[in-house]
């Protein structure tokens, strides 16, 4: 868990960077790749640039197969639907 939550802090402050260089529509043709993961984190960073891909995104992933992915979709999803970004945070 360790090693996951560090690759995890790292891609967020990759996705930090970008966002400071308003470079975060670069992540939109991850929105189509066979892993979830890499899907699960361009659908967060394309929120605000992509909108209804990526909520289309991660409602797919929160059908998937349960897991972290699944589970990390979902709370994006409610996140969103109430008015609130992680890329905001940011």
């Amino acid at each position: 868990m360790d090693t996951r939550n560090a690759i995890l802090g790292e891609l967020i402050a990759i996705k930090m960077e970008m966002k400071r260089r308003g470079m975060l529509a670069g992540l939109a043709p991850f929105l189509d790749s066979a892993e979830p993961e890499i899907r699960l984190q361009a659908a967060t960073g394309c929120l605000r640039v992509a909108p209804e891909k990526a909520v289309a995104t991660l409602e797919a992933l929160e059908a998937g197969p349960r897991g972290e992915v699944c589970a990390a979709a979902g709370w994006a999803l409610d996140r969103w639907r109430v008015g609130e970004c992680a890329v905001d945070k940011w």
